[in-house]
C-alpha cells in the first residue's frame, strides 16, 4: 500500500506537468527572447523615412530603456555596420549592413524565382517594364524586376500610374508624411 501515495503524487504532478507543458506552449516565444537582441532590432525599427536620423536621448525614450544602455546597443550597432553616425555625431542613421541584410532577404526569396520568368513575359507582351513589389504596412518594396527592353520615359506605364495614385494619396494625408506629400507636389510639377 505504500506505493499508492507515490502513485497519487506522480498523478498530481502529471496534473502539473500538463498544465506547465500549456502554460510553456503560451509563454515559450517570451522565455527564449534575447533582450539586448531584442533592444537592438527594435532600435533599428525606430529609424523610418519619417525619421531617417535618431540621437540616443530620442531613442531611449522611445523604446523606454536607459540611456547608458541605449548608447552601448548603438556603439555595437555601429561597429557592425548596421548604423552610421551623422551631422556631429550624436545622431545616427542606417547603414550599409542594413541594406546588405535586406539584399540577402530578397535574394532568398522563392517568389522573386517564381516570378522573374512571368515578368519577363509581361515585360514582352506589353513593351513596358515590369516590376515585383511587396507591400510593407503603407510602404511598397519593389523587389524585382527584369532588365528593361527599352528605355521608358518615367510619364509611361504602369508604374506612372501607381506613383500617380499614391502622390494622390499623399497629397491627402499630408498631416502624417509632409516629405511624402511635399516631393509628390514637386515631382507633378504642383506649387505649394
Amino acid at each position: 500500500m505504500p506505493k499508492q501515495p507515490t502513485t497519487e503524487k506522480t498523478s498530481a504532478l502529471d496534473g502539473q506537468n500538463d498544465a506547465a507543458e500549456s502554460t510553456e506552449d503560451t509563454t515559450a516565444g517570451a522565455s527564449y527572447l534575447v533582450p539586448g537582441l531584442e533592444r537592438g532590432l527594435r532600435i533599428l525599427a525606430e529609424f523610418s523615412a519619417r525619421k531617417p536620423i535618431l540621437g540616443a536621448p530620442e531613442l531611449s525614450k522611445r523604446i523606454g530603456i536607459p540611456r547608458t544602455t541605449t548608447f552601448r546597443l548603438l556603439q555595437t550597432l555601429e561597429s557592425l555596420g548596421f548604423l552610421e553616425r551623422v551631422n556631429d555625431d550624436r545622431n545616427f542613421r542606417l547603414g550599409v549592413a542594413v541594406l546588405r541584410l535586406g539584399f540577402e532577404y530578397l535574394s532568398s526569396l522563392e517568389l522573386t524565382d517564381f516570378a522573374a520568368p512571368i515578368l519577363e513575359r509581361l515585360r514582352d507582351a506589353t513593351g513596358l517594364n515590369a516590376h515585383l513589389l511587396i507591400r510593407d504596412q503603407r510602404d511598397v518594396v519593389f523587389v524585382a524586376r527584369p532588365e528593361p527592353r527599352r528605355h521608358v520615359q518615367f510619364g509611361e506605364g504602369a508604374c506612372r500610374h501607381a506613383f500617380s495614385c499614391a502622390c494622390n494619396h499623399a497629397r491627402t494625408r499630408a498631416d502624417e508624411r509632409p516629405g511624402v506629400a511635399a516631393t509628390a507636389r514637386a515631382l507633378s510639377g504642383e506649387t505649394s
